[in-house]
């Protein structure tokens, strides 16, 4: 029998344990791997990996990705045995899930140690496993067995390594605080009115003042107004999911209802994994909060945090001021 490929960074080596019953999403991870020097392992069920991993002496991997779509493996339980090991020993999951099982799976697993992806989408699963590996060094990608007269299939190897390459140095600088998750995006300048133009200040209202003065209706017009574009420029054009969740969720912060993240994600107007990451960002931030249902552990809502939604009604008490004028 064929010894399989190992693949390596120089001399770092990584393994990946995949939990996955479906055929075309483990050749994907399996292939993204290999892209990514990581050597993919199969364990049959969630339920078998928990107790593999209880036995003494078993090796720490690099990273673990689950399949957990709707109708699809892991109960409650398990789930909350793997993120109590993940815990334990720093072990990064990269979970595959439906918009449907979100609510229930952010609040069993590690924040901190999981990134979500919402369906099959290969570039945020190459993203997840990369921001999952956590390289702190990496050389050339190369296969110990491949031709060596494929130049073509050496440059495509070169090309993903430096691909990789990237996003690890990305993943590292927002795990560190570095930067956050617009880091991509241009910098914004702040508005200058033309020369002779003469602007009025805003006046100073206080927070619990200018909140009182509300109108959630008013909030979810304007995101209305703002969902109007996209039946004329394509959505892409105005996506800007963080205000998107502050508005959604100072809207329902007047009216008194609580925010699932699933519902979230859609309020995001952006690819739910996108939203995930904006979600987890601006967590990280401050900006918004983590609350645990008191009737159901498992059931998680995202909060603005009180100094957020103090900006917040300040900043729309002093749009209606503007809009007056």
């Amino acid at each position: 029998m064929d010894t399989p490929p190992y693949f390596s960074f120089g001399e770092e080596k990584h393994e990946l344990t995949v939990v996955c019953s479906d055929p075309t999403l483990s050749e994907l991870i399996n292939q993204l791997g290999l892209s990514l020097s990581i050597r993919c392992r199969a364990a049959a069920t969630v339920a078998d990996l928990v107790s593999s991993r209880s036995d003494t002496g078993t090796v720490l991997h690099t990273a673990i990705c689950i399949d957990l779509r709707t109708g699809m493996d892991g109960t409650d339980h398990e789930l909350s045995e793997l993120g109590l090991y993940c815990q334990r020993h720093g072990t990064r999951l990269v979970i595959v899930t439906d918009l449907e099982r979100i609510d229930e799976l952010y609040g069993l697993l590690p924040e901190d140690l999981t990134q979500f992806v919402i369906g099959e989408d290969p570039p945020a699963l190459l993203l997840a496993i990369t921001v999952a590996k956590r390289t702190r060094t990496m050389g050339t990608l190369f296969d110990h067995r491949k031709d060596q007269n494929s130049p073509a299939l050496s440059k495509i190897s070169a090309d993903l390594a430096e691909f990789a390459r990237a996003l690890s140095r990305i993943a590292e600088a927002e795990d560190n605080g570095d930067i956050g998750a617009d880091y991509l995006a241009d910098k914004p300048r702040s508005y200058m009115p033309p020369s002779g133009v003469i602007t009025r200040p805003f006046t100073s209202v206080a927070a619990s003042a200018a909140e009182a003065s509300l109108d959630p209706h008013s909030i979810r017009s304007l995101v209305r107004v703002r969902r109007l574009r996209d039946r004329f420029f394509q959505e892409e054009l105005f996506a800007d999911p963080a205000w998107d969740i502050l508005l959604d969720l100072m809207a329902s912060r007047l009216e008194g209802t609580k925010v699932s993240v699933s519902s979230l994600c859609i309020a995001a107007a952006v690819p739910a994994t996108t939203a995930l990451r904006w979600i987890k960002s601006m967590t990280d931030d401050g900006y918004l909060e983590r609350r645990a249902d008191p009737t159901d552990a498992r059931r998680v809502y995202i909060h603005l945090s009180d100094a957020t939604a103090q900006k917040m009604a300040q900043y729309l008490h002093a749009r209606v001021e503007v809009s007056a004028i």
